[in-house]
């Protein structure tokens, strides 16, 4: 039986949007784009976005940072999130959740040459990056990720932008499994800490991802002589 069909809700489709663009400059809606991440300079680098321990392990393992330079570590009573699920590491001094860190109010990975913005780690952001402004559905569920309202010009709906958003999702969803493993295991081996926490999830997902972890923790590879974590 193949997967529900994902539907992306909160855009224009491609079909009404050729015809608005028949119709005269002047009464045409707002401008419309089937890629306004070309027109932006990054806004949306603006907003809290939470992380996943196995995203910032991917992340600090393929770019040489540590964890802790680009991951705030956030109380998991201060950390409401009504989009997705957003597991809870339990350490020997509290609840907590990861979050991307910004710096001036901007994500630390926000590359900005003049009034253009670009991700440095474009290919490995967290999956509500990814996902990022969309309304969807897949057959029963519903996901909501932030809105357009940060975009410079709304999206326009593609089957091929339904395609890849759908992939996306599914790539989260194994990213958000692979979470909840790790922190089982962690409260059946671990202790100690959220450094602790974060060394642990280091080497039990950096093998599970295939990174050669003798390597990379032997030195003078510990990224520039520090710890991953």
């Amino acid at each position: 039986m193949s997967s529900p069909r994902l539907v992306i809700l909160n855009c224009v489709s491609e079909e009404d949007w050729r015809s608005f663009k028949a119709l005269p400059r002047f009464v045409q809606p707002l401008e419309h784009s089937k890629d306004p991440c070309r027109q932006c300079p990054g806004w949306c680098c603006q907003a809290d976005v939470r992380t996943t321990a196995v995203e910032a392990v991917r992340i600090a393992l393929t770019v040489g940072v540590p964890i802790l330079h680009f991951v705030d570590v956030v109380p998991a009573a201060a950390s409401s999130d009504s989009v997705m699920d957003w597991p809870i590491i339990p350490v020997a001094d509290g609840e907590f959740r990861l979050r991307m860190s910004k710096v001036n109010g901007w994500c630390t990975w926000l590359h900005r040459t003049g009034e253009r913005g670009t991700c440095a780690v474009h290919g490995q952001r967290p999956g509500p990056c990814r996902l990022y402004p969309f309304d969807m559905t897949i057959g029963e569920r519903h996901v909501v990720v932030g809105s357009q309202k940060l975009c410079p010009v709304a999206w326009v709906k593609t089957e091929a932008m339904e395609t890849r958003v759908h992939e996306d999702l599914k790539k989260y969803d194994l990213d958000l499994a692979a979470e909840c493993a790790l922190i089982d295991a962690w409260k059946v081996q671990g202790k100690g800490g959220m450094e602790n926490f974060l060394a642990f999830a280091i080497l039990r997902e950096g093998l599970r991802m295939g990174f050669d972890m003798e390597e990379l923790g032997s030195p003078p590879r510990k990224t520039l002589g520090r710890r991953f974590w």
